[in-house]
C-alpha cells in the first residue's frame, strides 16, 4: 500500500510539472506570436500586393504595347491621339483615376536616329497591407501610401511596299515625272539608279508615301509629296528576275503561231482564247473579251487603240517574233495601249499568280518601248518590262493594285495605283508592318 501511494504522488508530481511547462511553452508562443504577426502579416501583404503589382503592370504593358503600335501604323501628326484611344480601351484612359499615358514620335530607335514612337502608361496603386513593415511606397493617393506602376514600349514606323520599281542601274531619268497628277496612294516609288540624275520632275505632281532613290534627283518644276526623295536608298532586286525559266516561258513561246492568230486586227465583238498570236494582236474597235489564260505576244505588238477589251485572269507574255531570238533581235513584242479601253487583271493563282504584262527579259537592247495611256484603263496585277522603256501617260494604268516594274519609267498622265491587293495574288514588293523595337 506504502509503495502504491509512492507511485501516485510520483506520477502526479510529473503531471504537474508537465502542466507547467505547457502553460509557460503557451505563453512563449504567444509572445513569439505577439513579436512575429507584424512581419508574417507584412510578409503576406508584400505578396499579395507584389501579385497585384504584377497583373496591373502586365496590364499596363499590354496596353503600351498596343498603343505604340497603333501610333507607329498612323504616322500621323494625330498619332497622340490615336496611342491615348488605344491606351484607354484597356482600361487606362489618360487623367482618370491617376493614369497619365504620355507619347512621341521622336524616340530614338535601336537602330539610330530618333524616328520611333513611344508610349509610356503609368498609374497610382494604393497600398494596403504593406505599409505595416515600413513601406509606404513613392507616391500618395489620396493622402494614403501608394506605388507608381508603369511600362513603356517603343515601336517603329512601318515600311510601305514598292509599287512603282525602275530597274536600270546607271541610266538619267530612270524614272521621271513630267506633266499629270499621279497619285501613289498606299505605297512607294523606287528608282534603282545611282546616276546623279536619277529620278527627275519637271512638271506634274505625284504623290507616294515615300520617294526612294539610289542616286540623286533633280526638281525643277511640279509638286511632290513628300517634299524631297530619299536618296541613297538600297537597290530593290527585280522581284520577278528567274520567273523567265522557272515558269518555262520558253516552252511557251517556242510555240507555232497558228495562221489564223497573225497579225490580227478585231474591230468587231469577239471572245478571244489563249495561245499564241503573232505579228501584232491589235484591238481596234468593238468589244473584246480575253477568256482566262496565257497569251503569248510574238513579235509585233499586243495593241489596243480603239474599242474596249475585258478580261480576268490573264497573263499576257510578250516575246520574240521567230524564237529563240539573241538579244540583238529587232522584232521583240511590245505593249500599246495608245487609244480605246483595257480592263484587265491578272490570274490570281497558280503559275502566273498576279502577273498581268510578262515582258520576255531576253531582250536586253533597251531600245524598245511599251506604252500605257488614256484615262479609262483598269489594270490589276504586274506590268512587267524589266528591260524595256515604258511610258505611261493620261492615267493610263489606274487599279487599287497594281506593280509596275520596267527599265525606265516616264510618267506624263494621271495615273493612281496602289497596292491595296487583298486576294489579287501578287506579291508585295518591299514593305514592313510597324513593329515593336523595344
Amino acid at each position: 500500500m506504502v509503495r502504491l501511494l509512492r507511485l501516485l504522488a510520483a506520477s502526479w508530481s510529473r503531471a504537474a510539472i508537465i502542466k507547467e511547462f505547457i502553460k509557460a511553452e503557451h505563453a512563449n508562443i504567444a509572445i513569439l506570436f505577439a513579436i512575429t504577426a507584424p512581419v508574417l502579416i507584412g510578409a503576406l501583404g508584400l505578396g499579395m500586393e507584389t501579385a497585384y503589382w504584377y497583373v496591373d503592370q502586365r496590364a499596363e504593358q499590354n496596353a503600351s504595347d498596343s498603343a505604340a503600335l497603333a501610333a507607329a501604323g498612323d504616322g500621323t501628326p494625330n498619332y497622340g491621339s490615336v496611342a491615348s484611344a488605344i491606351a484607354a480601351s484597356y482600361g487606362f484612359q489618360n487623367g482618370v483615376n491617376g493614369v497619365v499615358v504620355t507619347s512621341s514620335n521622336v524616340a530614338p530607335c535601336p537602330s539610330g536616329g530618333n524616328t520611333c514612337y513611344s508610349v509610356n502608361v503609368s498609374m497610382k496603386q494604393q497600398l494596403f497591407l504593406t505599409p505595416v513593415i515600413g513601406y509606404s511606397g513613392n507616391t500618395t493617393v489620396n493622402g494614403k501610401p501608394a506605388v507608381t506602376l508603369q511600362a513603356s514600349a517603343t515601336a517603329q514606323e512601318g515600311v510601305p511596299p514598292t509599287c512603282v520599281l525602275a530597274l536600270a542601274p546607271s541610266a538619267a531619268k530612270a524614272a521621271s515625272v513630267t506633266g499629270g497628277n499621279t497619285t501613289l496612294s498606299d505605297c512607294s516609288i523606287q528608282v534603282d539608279s545611282t546616276n546623279g540624275d536619277a529620278f527627275d520632275m519637271t512638271g506634274g505632281s505625284l504623290t507616294a508615301q515615300a520617294v526612294n532613290v539610289t542616286g540623286n534627283y533633280k526638281k525643277s518644276g511640279g509638286t511632290l509629296t513628300p517634299a524631297a526623295p530619299v536618296t541613297g536608298s538600297a537597290v530593290i532586286a527585280d522581284p520577278y528576275s528567274g520567273l523567265y525559266a522557272a515558269n518555262s516561258v520558253s516552252s511557251l513561246t517556242s510555240q507555232s503561231c497558228p495562221a489564223a492568230n497573225k497579225g490580227l486586227n478585231i474591230n468587231t465583238t469577239k471572245t478571244l482564247s489563249p495561245g499564241v498570236y503573232c505579228n501584232t494582236l491589235n484591238i481596234s474597235s468593238g468589244n473584246v473579251t480575253l477568256s482566262p489564260g496565257v497569251y503569248i505576244i510574238q513579235g509585233g505588238k499586243f495593241q489596243v487603240s480603239g474599242g474596249t477589251v475585258t478580261g480576268s485572269g490573264v497573263t499576257i507574255i510578250l516575246t520574240c517574233g521567230t524564237p529563240p531570238c539573241t538579244s540583238s533581235s529587232n522584232n521583240w513584242a511590245t505593249a500599246d495601249l495608245t487609244g480605246g479601253t483595257a480592263n484587265l487583271s491578272a490570274q490570281t493563282s497558280g503559275t502566273w499568280s498576279g502577273m498581268l504584262f510578262y515582258q520576255d527579259p531576253g531582250d536586253t537592247n533597251h531600245n524598245d518601248k511599251d506604252t500605257i495611256t488614256g484615262g479609262g484603263n483598269t489594270l490589276e496585277g504586274a506590268l512587267y518590262f524589266p528591260t524595256q522603256l515604258l511610258d505611261i501617260t493620261g492615267g493610263g494604268a489606274s487599279a487599287p493594285c497594281t506593280q509596275i516594274i520596267a527599265y525606265t519609267i516616264d510618267i506624263t498622265g494621271s495615273t493612281t495605283v496602289g497596292s491595296n491587293c487583298g486576294n489579287a495574288g501578287i506579291n508585295e514588293i518591299g514593305g514592313q508592318l510597324a513593329g515593336l523595337v523595344k
